[in-house]
């Protein structure tokens, strides 16, 4: 019974009201602390304090430091996010690859104006047929290797 928490509805004795004040001055805790402890609302302790002229012995206590808060990371793992990292890694690879053929066609254009040069000249218009079936024999050779690896989900 000593241990009860008062209620407001009761009335707490003199008993509990001794038990509010001792934790008052020599706890540390928090008014809302010891409202809560002893079941009373943070006013009515408010008032009790300032009517008896309720000094502290010992001072508040500060709270502990919990764990430091941290950014969640952005969550990638639905369906959603599942689907941005994809579009992004493709963004990125043709990008590459429409970097990749624009150095490859420009070293093609100079190794067949070279060739030209060297046979004496001529042969340009089936020197640049060869080029542009070339160019566009690797173009198809690379849109089916992504579409092997869009089917198999590797993108």
């Amino acid at each position: 019974m000593a241990d009860e928490p008062l209620r407001e509805a009761d009335g707490p004795d003199e008993r509990g009201w001794e038990r509010v004040k001792h934790d008052f001055l020599y706890s540390g805790k928090s008014v809302a602390r010891i409202a809560a402890d002893h079941g009373l609302a943070k006013t009515t302790l408010r008032d009790r304090i300032k009517t008896f002229g309720w000094v502290r012995v010992i001072p508040t206590q500060p709270a502990r430091p919990g764990p430091k808060w941290k950014r969640p990371a952005p969550d990638l793992s639905g369906p959603n996010g599942e689907d941005l990292r994809r579009r992004r890694i493709v963004a990125r690879l043709f990008k590459v690859l429409d970097d990749k053929m624009a150095l490859l066609e420009a070293r093609m254009a100079n190794a067949v104006d070279d060739a030209a040069l060297a046979k004496g000249g001529g042969s340009e218009k089936r020197d640049g047929a060869r080029r542009d079936d070339d160019a566009d024999r690797l173009r198809r050779d690379l849109a089916d290797r992504l579409a092997r690896l869009d089917r198999r989900g590797d993108v």
